[in-house]
This record gives C-alpha cells, structure tokens and sequence, in this order.
C-alpha cells in the first residue's frame, strides 16, 4: 500500500469519525431540550401552580366579559367589590386604616345594611330603599345602643343598656326628647 493510499484510507475514517460525533452531539441537545422541557406531556399540577401572584387589582369576569368582581388596593385600603348581571355594585369588603367594613347595596346603589368596625367598636347599621338610616346598632364607651329612625333619618327612639342599667329615649321629629325611662 502506497502513502497516497494509506492517506486517503485515513482521510476516508476521519469523516465517517465527525459524522458520527455530529450525529451524537446533536441527539445528546435533543435528549437535554427533551429533559428540560418535561417532554411528558401536559404539565403536572405541581408544575402548573404558582407559589404567589403579585398584583394592584384582580378584576373577574363572566362569560360575557361583564366584570363581576373585583381585588384590588388603592388609597392604603384593600377591597373587594360584588357586582350583578348589570354592572352595578351590590356588595363590598374594604380595610382601612379606621377597620373593616361591609356593605350591602340594593339595585340603585343605595346601602341597605353595613357593618363597621372602628377603634374596636362595631356598628351594624340598614337603610330604608332611598339608603337613609333606619335602625342602628353599635357598641359605644357608654354600653349597647340600639337606635331607630323615622323614614326622614331623624331618630325617634334610642335604647341604651349601660352598667348602670337600660333606658330608653323618645324623640320628636325635630329631635325634642318626648318620653324617657327611667
């Protein structure tokens, strides 16, 4: 055998030999991407949960892109708002720096009923349909006090339970006391 031969014969196995390696390199990336990827499939539910969600705001949507709720915090208050089929807001939750708070609203966006939570002191509160004020209850420094309005908003009728006993107060519709016990 010659020396040319011999070279080619060499020249010949060195290119099967790179062939082979490149073929190699290129199925050892596509095992990795394989890896990698978690080639199995559609994701497990471990894979598909998140640990946190960071956000201002959270809105919810029907099926009709109508939004029908919404998370969210602004002016150092965190709420969450209820809306109907209509877009009107019927219920809101918010936290602020004076407490809790709850509302219940009707159809024309009046108040019906709230509770509040100020300094401690809870305060449950329903409206008439114009969203005026017509019994009250709360916790105050003095006792229990539990008050009724007239249709107007002007309070006819205040019942109070302190340590030194109950009493109940009567009032005219310009606010005159016109009866007391004891």
């Amino acid at each position: 055998m010659t020396i040319e031969e011999r070279l080619e014969k060499l020249e010949s196995k060195s290119a099967r030999t790179r062939f082979i390696n490149c073929l190699l390199a290129v199925l050892c990336i596509v095992a990795c991407l394989a890896v990698i990827s978690g080639a199995s499939g559609a994701p497990t539910a471990q894979q598909s949960v998140l640990n946190e969600i960071r956000a201002k705001q959270f809105t919810l949507v029907d099926e009709k892109g109508r939004t029908r709720a919404m998370l969210g915090v602004s002016n150092n208050a965190a709420s969450l708002t209820l809306t109907d089929e209509n877009g009107k807001v019927r219920a809101w939750l918010s936290v602020t720096g004076d407490g809790p708070s709850l509302a219940l609203l009707n159809e024309n966006g009046e108040p019906c009923a709230w509770l509040n939570v100020s300094k401690s002191r809870p305060v449950l509160g329903m409206a008439d349909e114009n969203g005026s004020m017509v019994t009250m209850l709360r916790v105050s420094d003095n006792g229990t006090d539990f008050g009724m309005a007239d249709f107007n908003g002007k309070l006819r009728a205040m019942l109070n339970v302190s340590k030194d006993g109950p009493s109940l107060n009567l009032f005219d519709e310009g606010g005159k006391t016109i009866g007391k016990m004891p």
